[in-house]
């Protein structure tokens, strides 16, 4: 797609990794319409998508090209209890909503196992080592977010605590 050929062709200009464009679960695309948008899947904002990688030090320079490239509609800055960090913009192409995540090889390592299809075979060894030196296992950032997200904010607030140390 257009999307995605401009989404690589800025990921080469600033010597950057970017995924593939890809599509969020169907599950999921139903869940968060029901949950945020009262059932109308068209107010879903990042089923068709795509994840920039990139130093942390390359981040505004990758988030000027997004928003230079494309017709930004929002853009959210995550920093969650849960740990989880990152850009999310919300871009309108060819009349749809789509979304490009700008992340740190570090968050996508512990975000979920996607790393290993984005990642050069360097960095990951390097993030693994670290990670078996800290005790620490891969990917399971996302899981955790996840869980945080479907308990009530009052009613399990002990049990979210519990999730937000041990995400740590």
């Amino acid at each position: 797609s257009d999307f995605d050929e401009k989404s690589k062709a800025i990921a080469e200009e600033l010597g950057v990794n970017v995924t593939d464009v890809n599509l969020k679960k169907e599950a999921r695309i139903i869940e968060k319409a029901v949950k945020d948008y009262n059932g109308n899947i068209a107010d879903v904002k990042d089923i068709v998508r795509n994840t920039f990688v990139c130093p942390k030090e390359k981040m505004k320079e990758v988030e000027d090209a997004i928003a230079k490239e494309f017709e930004v509609t929002r853009i959210t800055r995550h920093n969650t209890k849960e740990g989880y960090t990152g850009t999310l913009f919300n871009v309108k192409y060819n009349g749809i909503v789509m979304e490009c995540q700008v992340n740190t090889p570090q968050m996508l390592f512990a975000k979920d196992d996607s790393y290993k299809f984005v990642l050069d075979k360097n960095t990951i060894a390097k993030l693994e080592q670290a990670a078996k030196e800290m005790g620490l296992e891969p990917g399971k950032g996302h899981g955790f977010y996840e869980k945080v997200r479907e308990l009530d904010k009052k009613l399990d607030k002990e049990l979210i605590e519990s999730i937000r140390k041990e995400s740590k």
